[in-house]
């Protein structure tokens, strides 16, 4: 039986990778336009909350949330249920994005917003996003896909 410290080490291992593998595929193409002139390959995850989310619930389940940090617009993040990964109790927060905010920026408690609302509503397509999406995703298979060929050296 795996311990609880190391289902923690394993998710923080599978999401640390994923987490890497997305902030490789990030471009200013892919930021929101609002983000898209301040987006640096220094700050990778400025204005990419939204596409990151959607492709994370794509492959790892659970909600969307949106939350407005204080000084800023929408931002969006995953909330994984009780025992999703690994079997950890309780639900997991898990903001790949966040690090693109400075530090002690205030984040308000989230509220779930469905796939269709991200993807479709008036902001999103007005933003680009179904579009932005599709690239990224396609960016991120892409580059597993080569990483597998190389043997998984990410």
């Amino acid at each position: 039986m795996v311990s609880e410290h190391e289902t923690e080490t394993l998710l923080c291992d599978v999401l640390r990778t994923f987490e890497e593998v997305l902030k490789q595929v990030c471009g200013q193409d892919t930021a929101s336009p609002g983000d898209a002139a301040d987006w640096s390959a220094e700050n990778p995850t400025k204005g990419h909350c939204a596409v990151f989310a959607l492709l994370f619930q794509e492959i790892f389940g659970g909600e969307l949330m949106r939350t407005v940090p204080e000084g800023f617009g929408s931002h969006y993040y995953n909330m994984l249920p009780h025992g999703t990964l690994f079997g950890l109790p309780g639900n997991t927060h898990v903001d790949l994005t966040w690090d693109q905010f400075p530090d002690g920026t205030v984040f308000p408690a989230g509220e779930p917003r469905d796939r269709d609302y991200v993807l479709n509503s008036d902001a999103a397509r007005n933003a680009g996003t179904p579009e932005r999406y599709e690239l990224f995703k396609h960016r991120f298979w892409a580059a597993l896909a080569a990483a597998a060929l190389k043997g998984l050296d990410i």
